[in-house]
């Protein structure tokens, strides 16, 4: 679908649910903020149901309190076939155990509104921009085409989810388009310091210790151009820090300059192992995410472990070794 499709689609039906991946980050949250904003201002009924709690640190976009969270005993709207599920910032199989509940089977219909890299034809409905540099780029398109002003908490919402999916506007995708939505968002009332300091300077004193024994784990292969770390239960609970706040640890060995891949690989304190990747520019990890099923983009993917750790860490490793050697 394009921007007027989709938004012309968005005209035709009245009752929405928001939701996005596991574990949502600043870009997923801000988008679900963002287009529940946009709904609301439409005068559609709209609501944000997500599986996982959301983390601290953005909970400050949340100033209307619209973000529900379902544990998997809870029961959900009881007319979903009445409902468009709208998922944003992911596909609708990476919405932890929401995908049981709210799919194609259940729902009136279901969209996908994302700016993640798919390998295939995409077979979903919906709105794929791979371009973007965030998914709350994309719904800036649609606040354009619907000629929605800017108001919060939208405004913020939409400058932290370009902020964080662009790390602070350095990703290969940041793009001059990127630039300018974020100057018109700081003109029209977003804080770039109190979204910063929200973002990366509200950091648990626990998530210091978890990236201190992390860190621990580190192994340097290639050369030192490939980091490889590991974080288990066990590490998780005796720093007392919360899941959510180990995802940034993946982004530290590419501080140094001569790490070109970052591999982390974590468990959740429910055993559920995840690997997430990140490299250097010239370096594409997508078709390694794609592989275990997973996804993401060519410098930042990841993907859920159906097999043994160390099994799957030769094959990181393997899929790596012909860019070093």
């Amino acid at each position: 679908m394009t921007v007027k499709e989709i938004c012309e689609h968005l005209l035709q039906e009245d009752d929405y649910i928001i939701t996005s991946h596991e574990a949502p980050d600043g870009d997923a949250i801000g988008a679900e903020i963002v287009l529940y904003s946009i709904l609301k201002y439409m005068r559609k009924k709209v609501s944000i149901i997500n599986s996982d709690q959301t983390e601290f640190k953005y909970k400050y976009m949340d100033t209307d309190q619209a973000i529900t969270c379902l544990s998997p005993e809870e029961e959900l709207p009881a007319d979903l076939d009445s409902k468009i599920l709208v998922v944003v910032d992911t596909e609708p199989g990476n919405i932890g155990h929401l995908a049981g509940r709210m799919n194609i089977e259940t729902m009136k219909e279901v969209l996908v509104i994302d700016h993640h890299d798919y390998e295939n034809d995409i077979p979903f409905k919906g709105l794929f921009l791979p371009n973007a540099s965030s998914t709350c780029e994309i719904l800036h398109s649609i606040q354009q085409y619907f000629s929605i002003p800017y108001f919060p908490p939208l405004t913020e919402a939409m400058f932290t989810g370009i902020v964080y999916d662009t790390g602070s506007f350095i990703y290969p995708k940041t793009t001059a388009e990127t630039f300018a939505i974020a100057h018109k968002l700081v003109l029209n009332g977003a804080r770039p310091n109190f979204v910063y300091s929200n973002l990366y300077e509200s950091k648990s004193t626990e998530s210091l210790k978890l990236r201190t024994m992390v860190g621990k784990t580190l192994e340097l292969h290639f050369d030192n151009h490939v980091a490889y770390q590991y974080m288990d239960e066990a590490t998780l609970l005796e720093s007392g820090a919360k899941y959510e706040e180990s995802q940034e640890i993946v982004n530290i060995p590419l501080q140094c300059n001569d790490v070109r891949v970052s591999i982390f690989v974590k468990e959740n304190a429910q055993g559920q192992i995840r690997c997430s990747v990140r490299t250097k520019n010239e370096i594409d990890c997508l078709p390694l995410a794609s592989r275990f099923g997973g996804g993401g983009h060519p410098t930042a993917a990841g993907f859920k472990l159906t097999k043994a750790v160390e099994e799957v860490k030769q094959e990181v490793l393997d899929f790596f070794a012909p860019f070093f050697t």
